[in-house]
């Protein structure tokens, strides 16, 4: 947590040492959960081993058993808040950025980036090229009215040529990932 907001720091970044901060305070709150669940437990396992005892002892244990039986719904509602909250935590957590690596310069846009290596030359076209969602649905292959229509939002369906494409694609995929152990994902079109 502290090389993060280091980080939020060196790179000026307030949301990201708020979300840190935010995180540390529910860390703290997640550790207060879990004692206050370990604290009833054993209150509970105590209580077992006297209900044993004195029932040993041919004592009347009743109302022994009754406040085990409470702090037992007690224990299943703290472990019930517990597991909430660390859902929550961990949900919190993995919206965490990646730390960028030392060697990144700090700035305020890509044009601050520095250039290692370059290899080829850009292609200089004669025209405007299209992006892809234009030009797949300028080909055909796409159709993005009848995903908008199946799914309710702007993202793409594929037409018949393309399906065949992306039906070969997905199973050499699934073979090399298979054989070799590689796994990856395509990139998802979609319209804003």
């Amino acid at each position: 947590m502290n090389l993060l907001k280091r980080v939020g720091k060196k790179r000026n970044q307030a949301a990201l040492m708020k979300q840190v901060e935010s995180l540390q305070s529910d860390l703290q709150k997640r550790r207060q959960l879990i004692r206050v669940q370990e604290e009833l437990l054993a209150a509970r396992n105590k209580a077992t081993q006297e209900i044993a005892q004195q029932k040993k002892a041919g004592k009347d244990v009743s109302e022994e058993v009754q406040n085990k039986s409470r702090s037992v719904k007690k224990i299943k509602s703290a472990q019930e808040e517990l597991d909430r909250f660390q859902a929550q935590f961990e949900a919190n957590l993995s919206s965490l950025p990646n730390i960028p690596h030392e060697s990144v310069p700090v700035g305020a846009s890509a044009e601050n980036n520095l250039e290692v290596a370059k290899k080829g030359t850009p292609k200089i076209f004669d025209f405007e090229p299209l992006s892809h969602e234009i030009l797949g649905e300028k080909r055909g292959w796409f159709d993005f009215s009848q995903a908008a229509k199946i799914t309710g939002r702007a993202v793409f369906n594929f037409k018949r040529f393309c399906r065949k494409t992306r039906a070969r694609f997905d199973s050499v995929h699934a073979r090399y990932a298979n054989v070799a152990g590689l796994y990856g994902s395509h990139p998802a079109l979609h319209r804003e």
